[in-house]
């Protein structure tokens, strides 16, 4: 997909006579990176805002896609500063990857004011931002540099400084690398354009979708027969966007609901340890009462020793005061182990379903089958052991062939087992994210080169949480260097004589291995 600035320009064209004028009723979040907006004016309308690296779009939606029940941080301060805000404008930054949202809302102090959402589709720096007077209210991506631009909150908002020029309708040089010096023109349309002799202003819109690798443009630049056309952009990025993430929501409403639960068990637990905290110093009452050198059968509201003082029960001599500490030392000390014991279960279910989270995005609708079975022993669905019954002989694991070499791919705690455990050799090497959630890579060989080692390396990164990361940790070692932790649920192991890679994912790499096999 060549996502450019003309492909951004005949969007926004689309976009913005359906929503401009309208109010932002609502902000949900569909993923980590990614938001529905719903508009209202006579009807509601509903943009889709998407800055994962395989997507990086926006779109009218003709659906309302499903919103998570939790939010992060982000998102409520995104909600917090827009909505109930009337859209007044979309706007283009030069012809960039750069869209300006304009919105107008009343303030009960200095009346109406305006703020800015801004987005930049660019790569792996795709990142939006809210900004009020040129000054950024939070944005999605945070980063700090010594020097240049900065995108922290309460910094000045700055684009991306450039020193490419604005193509007009009268530019006559038709060359790659002429037209490269321009804003909005990627290779794919410098290409056709020189290739073609053609002016881009003189080109009428014609979404089309190269079936052959799901490429798709604003017109047909393709050199295939094997394309598809659509009546509007909107249309042919939702075709795309549904393809990828058209699966059961009912997983991941019970893992976003679990996750929930267990992230308010840990804060009670840990409440809880507090409060128990202060019965531990129970037994120092205890030992200062016998030390008092007062009559143990007297009866007192309260005594000092050792500059302590001691509240007690009037209903109970000294003795039976110290022996109720006493008690209730014993009672603390059981409870702190418990609650110790609680914490780590706690730990280790949410780090699962964090997990569990990540597999979901990772997985295909073939995959949900075993994503299913792994989360049933959780209490998924009622019918929970009809699932596990009726789990496949084999998971559907991903299998590649890249220069004769036969790699495996896992995307859950079950293809993860079956590809480290039952296809892996002692002399095959392993392949995960570093300190992550992601998928057992097993490669099948004895002898990593250099290409090999980087394939194998990338697609781990990619197959993980940290898959919009960029220069990411990935550990390697062979087989015989792995072991399964003993009594835990899920895939992980403990690795020694590793090494460590880092690596940065090649999208057109990924898709054209994946789209081969």
């Amino acid at each position: 997909m060549a996502l450019d600035g003309f492909f951004i320009k005949h969007l926004i064209s689309e976009i913005k006579p359906k929503i401009t004028g309208s109010r932002l009723d609502k902000i949900g979040q569909i993923d980590d990176a990614k938001w529905l907006l719903s508009f209202y004016r006579q009807g509601t309308e509903n943009l889709v805002i998407d800055l994962t690296h395989q997507n990086r779009l926006f779109l009218v939606s003709l659906t309302k896609p499903h919103t998570k029940p939790t939010i992060d941080q982000f998102t409520q301060n995104f909600k917090r500063f827009l909505e109930g805000a009337i859209l007044e404008d979309i706007s283009q930054y030069l012809t960039d990857r750069v869209i300006i949202f304009t919105f107008k809302y009343n303030d009960y102090i200095f009346g109406q004011k305006y703020r800015k959402l801004i987005i930049e589709l660019m790569g792996k720096h795709a990142n939006f931002f809210i900004v009020e007077d040129d000054i950024i209210l939070d944005c999605f991506k945070k980063m700090f540099f010594e020097t240049g631009r900065q995108s922290i909150p309460k910094a000045t908002f700055e684009f991306f400084p450039t020193t490419k020029g604005e193509l007009t309708k009268n530019h006559k040089v038709f060359d790659v690398d002429d037209l490269l010096n321009f804003n909005g023109v990627s290779k794919k349309l410098a290409q056709f354009l020189t290739h073609h002799q053609k002016n881009v202003f003189d080109i009428e819109i014609n979404p089309t979708k190269n079936l052959d690798n799901q490429d798709f443009y604003w017109f047909n630049i393709f050199n295939t027969s094997n394309i598809k056309t659509y009546t509007t952009l909107s249309e042919i990025q939702e075709i795309d966007l549904s393809n990828k993430i058209s699966k059961p929501e009912k997983p991941i409403i019970f893992i976003e609901n679990t996750i929930h639960k267990l992230m308010k068990k840990l804060a009670i637990i840990e409440k809880q340890a507090i409060d128990n905290l202060s019965l531990l110093d129970h037994k120092i009452d205890g030992d200062y009462i016998y030390q008092s050198g007062l009559n143990l059968k007297s009866y007192h509201s309260s005594i000092t020793v050792f500059d302590r003082t001691i509240v007690l029960d009037v209903t109970k001599t000294l003795n039976e005061n110290a022996q109720n500490f006493y008690q209730t030392y014993q009672k603390a000390k059981r409870r702190e182990e418990h609650l110790k014991n609680q914490k780590i279960d706690t730990l280790e279910q949410l780090d699962a379903f964090k997990s569990f989270k990540v597999f979901y995005e990772l997985a295909s609708k073939e995959d949900m089958h075993d994503l299913e079975s792994d989360l049933a022993q959780y209490g998924y669905l009622k019918d929970s052991k009809a699932i596990i019954r009726k789990k496949q002989n084999k998971p559907n694991i991903i299998t590649l062939k890249f220069n004769e070499t036969t790699i495996y791919i896992g995307k859950n705690d079950l293809q993860n087992n079956f590809v480290t455990h039952e296809l892996g050799h002692k002399n095959d090497y392993f392949f995960h994210v570093k300190d992550a959630p992601g998928g057992h890579i097993l490669v099948k060989t004895e002898f990593l080169d250099e290409a090999l080692l980087r394939t194998s390396a990338m697609l781990a990164a990619y197959f993980s949480s940290l898959r919009y990361s960029s220069s990411i940790p990935v550990d390697y070692t062979q087989i015989r260097n792995i072991k399964k932790i003993s009594g835990q649920h899920g895939s992980k192991v403990i690795m020694k004589n590793y090494k460590t890679i880092y690596i940065d994912i090649d999208e057109d790499k990924i898709r054209q291995l994946l789209h081969k096999n």
